[in-house]
């Protein structure tokens, strides 16, 4: 059998090759990214309003784990595992800040004290 052609059944493709399962999750990428894809998304107008803080967008991506859960699109154990993540080690440490003011910097420095914290990578 060709390579990208041995048939794989996959929960929500069927059965396809490896190539087509890669061509379609491109696809379906392009159009979530575009607005017009049928995942469930983060509420746009908080993502992207430049005043939105962490908490908000936040709320919002654990709004969506749930959505994920209620469509059997992501398991009830990663969600709990994003809600805590979410809710223990992002909230807390940007729990005052914007969105549009966050910096790499900010960034790096959350990672520093996540590992000195002991704080699974």
């Amino acid at each position: 059998m060709p390579p990208g052609e041995r048939p794989v059944v996959w929960k929500w493709l069927g059965t396809v090759g490896l190539l087509e399962a890669r061509r379609r999750r491109e696809v379906f990428a392009a159009q979530v990214h575009a607005g017009r894809g049928h995942m469930v998304r983060l509420d746009r107008s908080t993502a992207l309003r430049r005043a939105a803080s962490v908490a908000e967008v936040a709320d919002d991506a654990l709004r969506v784990c749930d959505e994920l859960v209620a469509v059997d699109l992501l398991a009830k154990g990663t969600a709990a595992e994003y809600r805590s993540a979410i809710r223990h080690h992002v909230k807390p440490f940007f729990a005052g800040c914007r969105v549009a003011a966050v910096t790499p910097s900010d960034i790096a420095e959350w990672v520093v004290q996540q590992r000195t914290s002991g704080a699974s990578p």
